[in-house]
């Protein structure tokens, strides 16, 4: 059979099955039936049923969506059952060569897109193979951008890398946007966000007629992909954006998984399998956590009198990497974010360095702040323009024991966001509700080098947003620190600030300890009878204690006590 664009096109499950001769599964067919509701107005109670527990909507659709977000588990069919139908139905019958909102001599393309351009020879090759089952002539045509097959119908199948620049000029009525989950998020130089409003702009010629598809397995509650998922997944969605999740085993169910069961850490195969969203890479940050500290619908607090606030900054020189200020005060134990701003490539274009580092000291300026902690990225550059501004220029450090004496060192990454991960853990700060710093905290990523761990952004990634808010925070923190040793006179307490600050931690190191499967009658060989003896430790007991639990491995894939209170601040480290 040879269709062609015509009023009688079948409809989109009967094109699947006796057009491109495709088997379906209950789960599979009912989604091509809702993300082409038009063709559909009646389901049975049984397809009404699947569509409920796969999209969290009582209600079957009243009309086609423009944007179907498909979030399924590996080898669930979404590439060969759903997105290369859709495609080709698209391009054989969905009529867009013709019509007032073509221009005379304009190309209209199917982009397909993926995290890289080998990836998105995955769909291209499943649209190929579909194309020839049902005769349909085409013509391959390779340029250094994109890899086009071009229809006798007008319509060009495009693949592309994730370059919003490479998408740009084009006329798409329909568009695939593959394993979106997998893509570089905000601050990369092409990030998800980027090349999901490019692909919509494509758009603008075909209004209603306009249609498109992301498939992809889940990854991590960040991106493009879980914040349509959070928005938009159940009844409270946008009737024009359909979201469906379901795992493997239901889309698929002659996938064999069993291996995978066996094989696969529970919480890989829930995200690959189970279509389940993972909370941040190696658990480093809770979603959870960071969820309960933001004060919602607050993006920033206005300067108030009578309160001291603290500034950090993570500068750079604007080509790659947003320049970013945050601002934070102390509220009892609380620490509150007041405000993240950042300056862009176009900003350093317009203002130059100088410019911005002089726009940022007025931001500094307006909340009484004439001090900013910041990294030492190139020397002495960044110190010197804010001392031309007025605003005195400081890298954070944390005070450590070295041979019987106190010294500041450099606080690194990782110590600054371990720090932050305890201050939000123990519940003491209110952030700001800034969606880019969110996303680049649920980012985050814990990294392990033999007994070592570092935290930082993915590859691709930034954290600039969220650096210079951790950092705002750990600054308060000092703070805090400092005032509550200051109230504490030596009457009070004889020991040293580094004794009072090693051995008030003393008791959570214990208890990390007896959770990872020590005992007490091991405590008991340091004359520890309860917990609460800690407080009272000496600093030759607390460094016994320590030396100990450096012996006995614990944590995530070998990091140590001593690793963490490394990171804590409380040991020299590198």
């Amino acid at each position: 059979m040879k269709p062609t664009a015509s009023k009688a096109a079948p409809p989109i499950v009967s094109f699947t099955e006796r057009v491109l001769k495709l088997g379906l599964s209950p789960y599979q067919r009912v989604l091509l039936m809702a993300s082409r509701a038009d063709q559909y107005p009646s389901p049975s109670a049984d397809e009404l049923a699947i569509y409920t527990e796969a999209t969290g909507r009582s209600a079957w659709p009243s009309k086609r969506p423009w944007l179907t977000v498909v979030v399924a588990g590996i080898r669930s069919g979404k590439g060969s059952r759903i997105g290369a139908p859709l495609a080709i139905w698209e391009a054989l019958y969905g009529q867009h060569a013709q019509g007032a909102h073509v221009a005379p001599g304009e190309t209209i393309a199917i982009p397909i897109v993926a995290q890289d351009f080998k990836a998105s020879a995955i769909m291209a090759g499943f649209i190929r193979a579909g194309l020839k089952r049902i005769g349909t002539g085409f013509q391959i045509v390779t340029d250094e951008l994109s890899e086009t097959l071009r229809l006798s119908t007008g319509i060009e199948f495009r693949r592309y890398p994730p370059s919003p620049k490479a998408l740009r000029g084009l006329a798409a009525p329909f568009w695939i946007l593959d394993e979106a989950a997998h893509l570089p998020r905000v601050g990369a130089a092409s990030s998800d966000e980027e090349l999901f409003e490019v692909l919509r702009g494509r758009q603008l010629s075909f209004a209603d007629q306009a249609h498109a598809l992301i498939i992809t397995s889940p990854w991590d509650r960040s991106g493009v992909v879980w914040d349509i998922y959070s928005k938009h997944f159940g009844d409270q969605g946008d009737p024009d954006i359909l979201v469906w999740r379901a795992p493997t085993w239901l889309m698929n169910p002659a996938a064999k998984i069993e291996r995978e069961r066996r094989l696969l850490s529970p919480a890989v195969f829930a995200r690959e399998i189970g279509a389940e969203f993972a909370d941040s890479i190696e658990g480093f940050l809770s979603g959870a956590l960071l969820d309960a500290a933001v004060d919602v619908g607050v993006t920033e607090r206005p300067a108030q009198r009578r309160i001291e606030y603290r500034a950090a900054v993570d500068v750079s020189g604007g080509r790659h990497d947003v320049f970013t200020v945050s601002i934070a005060h102390t509220e009892g134990s609380t620490i509150v974010l007041d405000l993240v701003k950042g300056w862009t490539a176009g900003d350093f274009k317009r203002l130059k360095t100088r410019g911005v580092v002089r726009e940022c000291a007025a931001v500094l300026a307006r909340y009484g702040v004439r001090t900013a902690t910041g990294d030492r990225y190139a020397g002495s550059t960044f110190p010197d323009l804010f001392a031309e501004a007025g605003i005195a220029y400081r890298t954070p450090t944390v005070p450590v024991r070295e041979r019987g004496r106190i010294r500041n060192v450099h606080a690194d990454r990782t110590a600054i966001y371990t720090a932050f991960e305890e201050i939000l853990t123990d519940g003491r700060v209110l952030l700001v509700d800034h969606d880019v710093m969110l996303r680049q905290f649920r980012r985050l990523e814990r990294r392990y080098s033999g007994d070592r761990a570092t935290i930082d952004h993915p590859s691709g990634g930034s954290d600039d947003y969220a650096n210079a808010a951790a950092l705002a925070v750990f600054v308060a923190e000092q703070r805090l620190s400092r005032e509550a040793r200051e109230r504490r006179t030596d009457s009070d307490d004889p020991r040293s600030p580094f004794d009072r600050e090693l051995t008030a931690r003393l008791d959570a190191a214990v208890n990390d300890f007896l959770r990872a499967g020590g005992t007490q009658e091991q405590l008991d060989t340091f004359g520890y009878s309860n917990i609460d003896e800690c407080d009272d430790a000496t600093e030759p007991e607390a460094e016994r204690v320590l030396a100990y639990l450096d012996e006995y491995r614990m944590g995530h894939r070998g990091e140590t006590l001593a690793d963490r209170m490394q990171r804590a601040g409380l040991l020299a480290y590198d």
